[in-house]
């Protein structure tokens, strides 16, 4: 993506890519000025000039190679938070399930079509590109900083749509699985103290009304 985070020689040596003419000129005169370092004269052969260039070009190559996907983990966990969901893989995968729920009642037109490239797209990451492209209106890849700026109050007043549109939130999917484990474990706990105190259904059920308005407050 057109991002201008990225470390000098980085800068440098993609706009040498983009503009260069000369196979020759690029490879030991544009590269290695985008590096820091002078030209590489005709015959000219320094192993100390060379270790340094290469370990510039590697270090410039693989900043350039991790962009997009920095950029992509950081768009999808903006998102899923937005909606209230866990920033992980998981999160992603159950807003991919809740999306297929969602897009069989859901007729709000700025949220419907994120909701069916969330749920119809071939594979899981071509879903979170095309969702990510939704939102920012244009591919992840030609993003610049500014679209990436925009992106978060975009993926902020969509995640409101979403959420609006989920009604009163599901607990059970905005955690982990280990929480959802823990939760499952204290619920069965709960149950069987309440079973054992003796009380008619109608206060246990009223008990537990109580109790949850007192953890909300």
């Amino acid at each position: 993506w057109r991002t201008r985070r990225l470390p000098e020689s980085a800068i440098h040596l993609r706009r040498a890519v983009e503009t260069a003419r000369s196979p020759e000129r690029f490879l030991f005169v544009e590269v290695p000025e985008a590096l820091g370092l002078p030209p590489f004269e005709t015959g000219e052969f320094d192993k100390a000039r060379f270790e340094v260039f290469f370990e510039r070009l590697n270090q410039a190559l693989d900043a350039l190679a991790n962009a997009t996907p920095r950029l992509l983990l950081w768009a999808r966990n903006v998102w899923l938070t937005a909606c209230g969901l866990p920033a992980e893989e998981d999160g992603w995968e159950e807003f991919r399930r809740q999306a297929a729920e969602l897009a069989r009642r859901v007729t709000n037109p700025n949220l419907l079509p994120l909701l069916k490239r969330a749920s119809e797209a071939a594979d899981s990451r071509a879903a979170l590109e095309s969702v990510l492209a939704f939102i920012a209106s244009r591919p992840l890849r030609t993003w610049t900083d500014t679209d990436a700026e925009r992106f978060e109050a975009q993926a902020a007043y969509l995640g409101d749509l979403w959420r609006a549109e989920q009604g009163e939130p599901d607990l059970q999917t905005t955690l982990s699985p280990e929480m959802r484990a823990r939760a499952l474990a204290l619920a069965e706990r709960l149950e069987s103290s309440l079973r054992a105190s003796g009380e008619p259904p109608e206060a246990l059920r009223a008990a537990l009304q109580l109790l949850l308005e007192r953890l909300k407050g």
